[in-house]
């Protein structure tokens, strides 16, 4: 996972002024880089995952969110 801060200064609107959503996509992402985003930036709504998951779980959500996505 990287570092919650570094993320966090890429999200910057200054340098994704069109950004709405991020989607952390691996186990246990909304604590602590999640929850670090939406402090700095509450403007941003967060997906991720606040535990552990089986990855064929993991990866039917994802096929989910992309399908959502695209239509």
């Amino acid at each position: 996972m990287p570092d919650p801060q570094s993320f966090i200064d890429l999200l910057r609107p200054s340098i994704c002024p069109r950004l709405e959503c991020v989607y952390l996509n691996g186990c246990k992402t909304l604590d602590p880089l999640g929850k670090a985003i939406q402090e700095e930036l509450p403007h941003l709504t967060i997906i991720g995952w606040d535990s552990k998951t089986a990855d064929k779980a993991a990866a039917t959500f994802s096929k989910g969110v992309y399908d959502a996505l695209a239509q």
